[in-house]
């Protein structure tokens, strides 16, 4: 199964963008570099994604999660 979705880009610093695309790299980085403690929104993203690699949902449910997480965290995105 595909699970790429529209490519986002976000900051990560000053002036500094991330683009990601795919589920696993939503996954990834709410796992790994996640820059706060994680909220109630986070947690959620975290779950859509585990069910988007599982078949369980549209990626693009787990795009949606991750902007919700990151606009939480008041984190710039870039649609």
């Amino acid at each position: 199964m595909d699970h790429t979705f529209s490519p986002l880009s976000f900051e990560i610093g000053l002036a500094r963008f991330r683009t990601i695309n795919t589920v696993k790299q939503a996954g990834r980085y709410l796992l790994e570099d996640w820059p706060e403690v994680p909220r109630p929104l986070h947690l959620r993203a975290r779950q859509v994604c585990i069910q988007a690699l599982k078949g369980e949902r549209e990626p693009s449910k787990a795009r949606d999660a991750f902007i919700t997480a990151l606009e939480e965290a008041e984190i710039f995105v870039r649609h």
